[in-house]
C-alpha cells in the first residue's frame, strides 16, 4: 500500500542548508522553497492468524429404533426310534441242514444249540449217535416255519445205511419240534 506524505518546505530547507553548508564548505548559497512530495511504502501489515476449531456441537440422541424380535419358537429334536426290525427268520431247511452237518462232524454241543425240544438231557442224545456214520437229507417240502426231509444215515456198527421220513418246527434258528419215523 503506498502512501503519500508531504514535508514542509522549512525543514527541508534547513535539512538542505545544513547539507549544503557542509557541502560548499563556506558559500552562500540561496536556498528557494520547494514543495516535495516524499511517496512512502508502508511495510505490509502481517495478518493475525488464528487457529480456530470447532466445538462440536451437543450430542443429539439417536433416533429411536424399533427392534423386532421375534417369539422364539420351540422345535423339538427328533428323536430317533427304532422300529422293530423283523426277526431274521432263516430258511428252515438251512437250520435243519445245519443241525445234522454238525452231529455229522461231531459237533455235538454246536448241534444241540440249535434246538430246544429234546428230552433227556444232553448225554443221552450223544449216546444215540454213538454208532451214526455220514448222513443224506433231502428237502421234501416246506411250508412256513416247517420243513419235511428225508434222512439216510449210515450205521458204522452194522454197515448199513438207515432211512428215515423226517418233520421239523423252526422258530427264529433254532428247532423248536421235530418227529422222525423210520422208513
Amino acid at each position: 500500500m503506498k502512501k503519500s506524505q508531504v514535508i514542509p518546505a522549512a525543514f527541508l530547507a534547513c535539512t538542505a542548508t545544513l547539507g549544503l553548508s557542509l557541502a560548499a564548505c563556506g558559500s552562500t548559497t540561496t536556498v528557494r522553497e520547494i514543495a516535495v512530495t516524499h511517496t512512502v511504502t508502508a511495510a505490509p501489515v502481517p495478518t493475525a492468524t488464528k487457529t480456530v476449531t470447532a466445538k462440536p456441537s451437543p450430542a443429539k440422541p439417536a433416533p429411536a429404533r424399533t427392534v423386532i424380535v421375534p417369539t422364539p419358537v420351540y422345535v423339538p429334536t427328533p428323536v430317533y426310534v427304532p422300529q422293530p426290525q423283523p426277526q431274521y427268520q432263516p430258511d428252515p431247511y438251512s437250520v435243519v441242514s445245519e443241525y445234522y452237518d454238525y452231529i455229522q462232524a461231531g459237533d455235538f454241543s454246536a448241534a444241540w444249540s440249535l434246538q430246544d425240544f429234546m428230552s433227556g438231557g444232553y448225554s443221552t442224545w450223544v449216546a444215540g449217535y454213538a454208532d451214526t456214520g455220514s448222513q443224506f437229507l433231502t428237502e421234501n417240502s416246506e411250508s412256513g416255519d416247517s420243513v419235511s426231509v428225508s434222512l439216510a444215515a449210515y450205521n458204522t456198527a452194522t454197515g448199513t445205511y438207515q432211512y428215515f421220513q423226517c418233520s421239523y418246527t423252526v422258530d427264529s434258528g433254532i428247532i423248536t419240534s421235530g418227529s422222525c419215523s423210520q422208513a
